[in-house]
């Protein structure tokens, strides 16, 4: 099953998402009209133990599916999405991972902003 969402904020639509057929509060792959698409690809980089888990989670480590969540829904820094890709490349950049995945950016403007 798949599933198309709608994250809304005060009755208006602030971001679309797809994800899978369980229930997580996060998308793996979202758009937000007018400012940028993103999307995940999951990569191997071996097997993390038990520990190295409950660590990260004490560090604030962020489970891949409320990464997109948290840039689409906070306070607007990336308002002007056309002059801020570079901004939002590098928040995506900055964020520690729970797991390791590609990460997709397409820009809303013209000018063919991409990177992966």
């Amino acid at each position: 099953v798949t599933l198309q969402v709608e994250f809304r904020m005060n009755g208006s639509v602030v971001f679309e998402g797809v994800d899978w057929y369980w229930f997580t509060t996060g998308v793996t792959r979202a758009v937000r009209e007018g400012m940028v698409s993103v999307q995940e690809n999951w990569r191997t980089d071996g097997l993390l133990d038990s520990g190295t888990v409950l660590s990260q989670i004490q560090e604030g480590v962020v489970p891949q599916v409320l990464v997109f969540r948290n840039l689409l829904t906070s306070v607007d820094p990336f308002r002007d999405a056309a002059a801020n890709f570079s901004q939002i490349v590098d928040h995506l950049s900055s964020v520690p991972l729970a797991a390791p995945f590609y990460i997709i950016v397409a820009g809303s403007g013209g000018d063919g902003d991409g990177v992966v």
